[in-house]
C-alpha cells in the first residue's frame, strides 16, 4: 500500500507529538507488569520455601521418633529374644513357601501378631501417613510386620544394607516407588535398633508421599499453586496428575534460574526449594536422597488484573493519538500537500524527459520557507542536468570518432607481426619464413577476431560473453605463449623463465581466451623490462580447486593511486614514462584495453587477476578454476 505524504506527515507529526505519551504509556505499563511479576514470584518462592521446610522438620521428626521408640529397653530385649541364628538351608525354605503361606500360618501369624507387631500397628494407627512398618533382626529376617510383605528374608534389600552399614547401623531414606504390599507411591524410612552400639535389627516404616507432600496443590492468596516433588535431574517423582516418573520438568536446572529460586516458563510461573536432610541424626549418618519441591501457577492468573488496566490505559493513550493524528493530517493538509504536489509533478515531467519545465517557486522574504527553498534548488538541478545532458551527446560523438580511430589503430599496427616482418628481414632460411609467415598469418587472423567482438560490444561497456569450454593441459598453453612471445624477447636480450609445477591438472577453460589473457600480461611484461632483463612465467595448483598463472615483470612498478584503475577500459596510466623501456615502443602510450580484456575473460571464468607492484617489478596473478563453474555447466546441458 502506497502511503501518500498527506499521510506521512501527519504520521510524522503524530509520532513526533505523542512518542513522550507512548514511551511513556509502555515504560507504566511494563513497569507495573515487572512489578506484579516479581512481587507474585517472590510469594511464590516463600510459599515453597514453606513447604520444603515443613517437609523437612517432618521427616527429621519421623526419624527421631522411630529411633527413641524402637530403641527402647523392651523393644531391643524382645527384637533379641527373637532373632535365632537360623541355616541357610531354613531361610530358602521359608522364602519358597512364602508366596504360599496364608496369614493364619505359620510363621506368618507369628510375625503378624507378637508384641512388636502391636506395636507397628500402634503406630499406624497414630499417623495415618504410615502405610506398612515391619522389623527384622541382625540377620535380615522378618520377625514383626504389620501385613505379609513380599519377601521373608529381606537382607538382600538395598535399604537393609545400607541401614545395617556394616553393623554400625544409619538412617536410610530411599527415594520415592511404588511399594507394592502397601499399594501406595511412598518413601521408605529405614532406621536400625542397636543395642551396645551394635545393630541388632533393623525397623522400616513405608510413608505414604501424597500424605507427606500434604496434598497437590497450595492456596496462595486467591491462586491455587499446583506442587510437584522432583529429584535433583528434574525428574517428577510426584504431584499433580502426573504418573510419577514419567517426565521431567522443562529446562530444568536447579539453583541456576538467573541466580533466582523463581522464573516464568512457557507461560507459567514456577518456584522451587530443595529438601536436604542433615547428615547426622542422633549420632547416626543419614543416608537420602535430595528433594525439590516445585509450586507452579499460570501466568496469566496473577497478571489478569494488570492486563485490564494495560488495555484501559492504552485505550486512552490511543484515543489521544487519533485526535492528534488528525490534527497533524488538517495542518500538513493546508500548508505543505498542495506545494508538494506541484513538485512531485515537476520531477515527473523531468523524469519523461522535458527538460525545460521549471516550478517556479514563491516569492517574497516573508512567504518562503524550506519548500520553497527545495523548488528552487530542483530548478537549479534541472538546468545542471539540461547543460550535463548537452554535454553527454557532445561526448558521445567524441567516443564514436575515438573508437573509429581506435579500430583503424588496432587493425593496422599489431606489434607482433611488425616484429616478426623485422626478424623476417635478416632470416634467410626458407623454413624458417614459411613457419613466421604461417604464424604471422594465424595471429592476424585471431586478432582481427578479437578486435571485432571487442568494438561490436565496447558501447555498452561489455566482451564477449560466449565461453568456449574444452580441456586445457597448461603446460602445452604455455608453451605456446611462449613461443609466440620468444622473438620479441630475443631481440631485447631479455631472459624468459617459466617456472611450472609438477603434475599440473587439466583444467576446463576456453582455450583461446585463456590464451589471450596470458599473452596479454607477457607482452605487458616484456614491453615494461628494461633491455637485458628478465621476466618469470609461472603456474602451479592451489589447493582451492584454482590454477594460479603468475607473470613477474623487472619494470618501473605501477604507482599506488593507479592500481585501482589499471583494469579500467582505456585507461592507460597519468605518467607516460611508465609505459615502456627500452628502445623498443619506448614512450609509446598504448589504448589501455590490454588488461581489461585480461580481467574480462578471467572473470568469465569464475576467476580472478590480481596485481603485486613495487618500483623493482610488478607480478600479475591469474587464478582459473580447474572445474568450470556450475552455473556455466547448466548453461551447457
Amino acid at each position: 500500500m502506497r502511503l501518500g505524504m498527506r499521510g506521512k506527515l501527519a504520521l510524522l507529526f503524530g509520532l513526533v507529538g505523542l512518542a513522550p505519551l507512548l514511551l511513556g504509556t509502555i515504560i507504566l505499563v511494563t513497569g507495573m507488569q515487572r512489578i506484579r511479576l516479581q512481587a507474585f514470584g517472590q510469594k511464590l518462592e516463600a510459599t515453597a520455601q514453606a513447604e520444603s521446610a515443613r517437609m523437612l522438620v517432618s521427616k527429621r521428626q519421623d526419624i527421631e521418633t522411630l529411633l527413641l521408640a524402637f530403641n527402647e529397653q523392651w523393644v531391643v530385649a524382645s527384637v533379641e529374644d527373637m532373632t535365632r541364628d537360623a541355616a541357610a538351608s531354613e531361610i530358602r525354605a521359608i522364602e519358597q513357601q512364602w508366596d504360599q503361606l496364608s496369614p493364619e500360618e505359620e510363621p506368618v501369624q507369628g510375625i503378624l501378631s507378637n508384641s512388636l507387631a502391636g506395636l507397628l500397628r500402634q503406630f499406624m494407627a497414630i499417623d495415618k501417613r504410615f502405610v506398612e512398618l515391619l522389623i527384622t533382626d541382625r540377620h535380615g529376617n522378618l520377625i514383626a510386620a504389620t501385613n505379609k510383605t513380599e519377601d521373608y528374608f529381606q537382607a538382600d534389600e538395598q535399604w537393609w544394607t545400607r541401614t545395617y552399614a556394616s553393623g554400625g547401623g544409619a538412617v536410610y531414606l530411599g527415594s520415592i516407588h511404588r511399594d507394592i504390599s502397601a499399594d501406595a507411591w511412598s518413601i521408605e524410612i529405614c532406621v536400625p535398633i542397636r543395642h551396645d552400639l551394635e545393630v541388632v535389627g533393623i525397623v522400616k516404616v513405608v510413608t505414604d508421599v501424597g500424605e507427606w507432600l500434604g496434598g497437590k496443590s497450595r492456596d496462595i492468596g486467591e491462586f491455587n499453586a499446583g506442587t510437584l516433588l522432583l529429584d535433583d535431574d528434574g525428574l517428577i517423582l510426584y504431584g499433580d496428575s502426573l504418573e510419577p516418573f514419567s517426565r521431567r520438568l522443562e529446562n530444568w536446572n536447579a539453583g541456576k534460574w538467573n541466580g533466582r529460586s523463581w522464573r516464568v516458563h512457557d507461560g507459567v510461573i514456577q518456584a522451587y526449594s530443595r529438601i536436604l536432610l542433615p547428615s547426622e541424626v542422633a549420632g547416626l549418618p543419614v543416608d537420602a536422597p535430595v528433594w525439590n519441591v516445585v509450586l507452579h501457577v499460570p501466568l496469566a492468573e496473577p497478571m489478569a488484573a494488570v492486563h485490564v488496566l494495560t488495555l484501559r490505559v492504552l485505550a486512552v493513550a490511543l484515543i489521544t493519538i487519533i485526535l492528534l493524528f488528525l490534527a497533524g493530517a488538517w495542518i500538513s493538509n493546508r500548508s505543505i500537500v498542495a506545494r508538494v504536489r506541484k513538485l512531485n509533478e515537476a520531477a515527473r515531467r523531468v523524469a519523461e524527459g522535458d527538460l525545460t519545465h521549471r516550478v517556479r517557486p514563491r516569492g517574497g522574504v516573508f512567504r518562503r520557507d524550506e519548500l520553497d527553498d527545495l523548488a528552487h534548488d530542483f530548478d537549479r538541478m534541472v538546468d545542471q542536468i539540461q547543460q550535463t545532458h548537452e554535454a553527454l551527446v557532445g561526448a558521445d560523438e567524441v567516443k564514436s570518432q575515438f573508437i573509429k580511430v581506435a579500430s583503424h589503430e588496432l587493425r593496422t599496427p599489431v606489434s607482433y607481426i611488425l616484429g616478426m616482418a623485422r626478424l623476417l628481414k635478416e632470416n634467410k632460411d626458407p623454413e624458417r619464413l614459411l613457419q613466421a609467415l604461417q604464424s604471422i598469418a594465424g595471429k592476424a587472423k585471431r586478432l582481427d577476431e578479437i578486435i571485432h567482438a571487442m568494438f561490436k560490444l565496447l558501447p555498452e561497456q561489455k566482451y564477449v560473453q560466449q565461453v568456449d569450454y574444452e580441456k586445457v593441459v597448461i603446460s602445452e598453453l604455455m608453451e605456446e605463449v611462449y613461443l609466440d612471445t620468444f622473438p620479441f624477447v630475443e631481440r631485447r636480450n631479455q631472459r624468459m623463465v617459466m617456472e611450472l609445477a609438477p603434475g599440473l591438472p587439466e583444467i576446463e577453460a576456453d582455450r583461446d581466451k585463456l590464451r589471450d589473457a596470458i599473452e596479454n600480461l607477457v607482452t605487458n611484461a616484456i614491453k615494461f623490462t628494461p633491455d637485458g632483463g628478465m621476466i618469470k612465467i609461472g603456474a602451479m595448483a592451489q589447493l582451492d580447486g584454482f590454477i594460479s598463472i603468475s607473470v613477474t615483470d623487472q619494470g618501473p612498478g605501477i604507482p599506488r593511486p593507479e592500481l585501482a584503475r589499471i583494469f579500467e577500459p582505456f585507461y592507460t596510466g597519468g605518467d607516460v614514462l611508465q609505459h615502456s623501456s627500452g628502445a623498443a615502443d619506448y614512450q609509446k602510450r598504448g589504448m589501455g584495453l590490454g588488461l581489461a580484456v585480461v580481467r574480462s575473460f578471467v572473470q568469465m571464468h569464475g576467476g580472478t587477476v590480481n596485481v603485486n607492484s613495487s618500483p623493482t617489478g610488478s607480478t600479475f596473478t591469474i587464478a582459473i578454476p580447474v572445474k568450470r563453474p556450475e552455473e556455466a555447466r547448466r548453461r551447457s546441458q
